[in-house]
């Protein structure tokens, strides 16, 4: 089918558990290659503001946001990055 398999390297929300301050933190913490997974199927969690506010803070210092689909990805020891050929 075309599929490709990816799993994430920070978990943004708890499952829109966490308060907005910690969702900033959680991100804040992002480093190359994570991958971060959020649940925005809670419309009364903090997850849209902290993803928001956390995002905004990450591109202010340089990060970029890539589609998986554009990237070829490489495991390194549990966190992915993108293949030097890229």
């Amino acid at each position: 089918m075309g599929y490709r398999i990816a799993g994430f390297s920070l978990n943004a929300d708890a499952g829109a558990t966490l308060s907005k301050t910690e969702i900033v933190a959680r991100i804040r913490a992002a480093r190359n290659g994570d991958i971060l997974i959020a649940h925005m199927n809670k419309p009364r969690s903090d997850t849209a503001e902290g993803l928001a506010e956390g995002l905004k803070e990450l591109q202010a210092k340089g990060f970029r946001f890539v589609l998986l689909r554009d990237e070829t990805v490489v495991s390194t020891g549990g966190r992915a990055s993108r293949s030097p050929a890229v």
